[in-house]
């Protein structure tokens, strides 16, 4: 009976530690994940400022005649347009 008994302790103790080390496997999953949507938003957000950026001036241009407006209107049009796609 002692010897049932410290089988399943020992069972029981191996299934904890085999717990355990699944949930530090999980925990470092989640932390790489993590770091790398921190990274991603960290270039979109620069990314989507410069678009803002463009996006202002050709508000700012809207205001000038077509002749008045030149190629810089062109190409802030051009930039502010641009989407950046996720990677998923």
């Amino acid at each position: 009976m002692i010897g049932v008994f410290i089988g399943i302790q020992v069972s029981n103790r191996n299934e904890t530690r085999l717990d355990d080390q699944t949930a530090e496997t999980y925990i470092e999953r989640i932390r790489e994940d993590l770091a790398q949507n921190k990274k991603e938003f960290t270039q979109r957000k620069a990314y989507f400022s410069q678009v803002r950026v463009h996006s202002l001036s050709v508000l700012d241009a809207l205001n000038y005649s077509n002749e008045e407006q030149g190629e810089q209107f062109l190409i802030d049009a051009y930039q502010a347009s641009q989407i950046l796609n996720r990677v998923i």
